[in-house]
C-alpha cells in the first residue's frame, strides 16, 4: 500500500485514531496538535515528521505527507495560506508554532478539548492588512 494518493487519507486515518486514543497527545508542551479557536491546530512540519517516521518508517516522505494532506482540503486557507501561525507564551518562553487548522473539528472527533490557553493564533498579514483600516 505504498501509492502517494491515499497517504493524504491515510494520515487523516491515523491522526484520528491516534487523537480517539491518546496515543497523539494534545494541547502538551511538546504536543504536536493543539487546539486553537475551538479547533485543532496540527503542527507542522512535527505531526507529518512523525506519521511518516511510525507509519512509513521513512521521515522523509514527510513532504509528501503534507502535501497530499492538504489535496483533502480538510484544512483553513486564509489570504490563500495554507499554514497558520500561533504565539506561544509560556511561563519560561515564548514561541511562534507552525501548522494547519482543521476546518471542521467535529470530523475529527465529537469531543473537542479546551483550547490550549497558551496559543494565540496570529492574524495573517493580510488580515492585519485590512484591520488596521
Amino acid at each position: 500500500m505504498n501509492n502517494n494518493s491515499d497517504l493524504g487519507k491515510r494520515f487523516w486515518h491515523w491522526l484520528k485514531l491516534g487523537l480517539a486514543d491518546h496515543s497523539i497527545v494534545i494541547n502538551d508542551t511538546k504536543a504536536p496538535v493543539h487546539v486553537v479557536g475551538g479547533t485543532y491546530f496540527l503542527v507542522s512540519p512535527g505531526i507529518f515528521k512523525r506519521f511518516s517516521t511510525e507509519v512509513l518508517s521513512n521521515e522523509d516522505q514527510w513532504k509528501v505527507v503534507q502535501k497530499r494532506f492538504q489535496k483533502l482540503d480538510m484544512h483553513i486557507r486564509t489570504q490563500g495560506q495554507n499554514i497558520h501561525s500561533v504565539s506561544v507564551e509560556g511561563p519560561s518562553k515564548t514561541g511562534l508554532l507552525k501548522g494547519y487548522l482543521v476546518k471542521d473539528p467535529y470530523e475529527v472527533s465529537q469531543e473537542i478539548p479546551p483550547d490550549n490557553w497558551v496559543l494565540t493564533l496570529l492574524k495573517t498579514q493580510s488580515e492585519k492588512d485590512h484591520s488596521d483600516e
